[in-house]
């Protein structure tokens, strides 16, 4: 655990050092900051009922993506539904020519 705490602070202070070569601000967030974000994204037009609790979730015996990722999530051929969003997601491959020369 301790090893992960140095990593993490150390690539913390990286972040930091290189946002501000490019004059801009980098400040690092909470837990709960982090978990309210992603609530949002997830969550369009519940955003004012986000409460989260680590103590009271852990005595109903709940995790923190009961809070924050959506109900449900519907998956087709091409495309997937997250409450009356769409999304779709493309994977592309490229390959670099190959370039032969003959002797």
């Amino acid at each position: 655990m301790e090893d992960a705490r140095t990593y993490f602070a150390r690539v913390g202070a990286d972040l930091i050092a290189h946002f501000a070569r490019l004059g801009s601000k980098c400040v690092e967030l909470e837990t709960d900051e982090r978990l309210r974000i992603v609530h949002d994204f997830f969550r369009v037009g519940e955003e004012t009922a986000y409460h989260f609790n680590i103590k009271e979730t852990r005595k109903k015996g709940h995790d923190f993506k009961d809070y924050v990722c959506p109900d449900t999530m519907e998956f087709e051929k091409d495309y997937f539904k997250m409450g009356n969003r769409y999304g779709e997601s493309f994977f592309f491959v490229s390959t670099l020519p190959i370039s032969r020369t003959v002797w």
